[in-house]
């Protein structure tokens, strides 16, 4: 999922490739919910999924804000999140290699 909305469009693309921007955390919001909901619940439009992705799990997580570098570096840029990511991420590799892999959901994403 990362990965997908993370593509680079063109050699001239100045962020690094493990950043994603605004929009990219966008698409990859409207993925998730195409997959935990629009594919599998009969009848769900996917406005509802993306609604119910963000009532469900990201408002519920994200509180008020009033500063979002005081956020990032109290909140994200810990050792905590840091070990957390780290210790995970082999996992998360094999699962979006297992995913993407010819026939997977991904293929159908685009």
């Amino acid at each position: 999922l990362f990965i997908t909305s993370n593509v680079k469009l063109s050699n001239d693309d100045v962020k690094p490739d493990r950043f994603l921007s605004r929009f990219e955390f966008l698409q990859a919001v409207v993925r998730l919910a195409m997959k935990r909901y629009a594919w599998t619940e009969r009848g769900t439009s996917l406005k509802d999924s993306v609604l119910r992705v963000l009532n469900e799990y990201i408002l519920p997580r994200s509180g008020h804000i009033d500063n979002n570098d005081d956020w990032r570096r109290t909140r994200l840029y810990t050792k905590g999140v840091s070990d957390y990511y780290s210790s995970v991420l082999r996992r998360l590799r094999k699962k979006y290699l297992e995913l993407s892999a010819g026939g997977g959901w991904a293929d159908e994403i685009g």
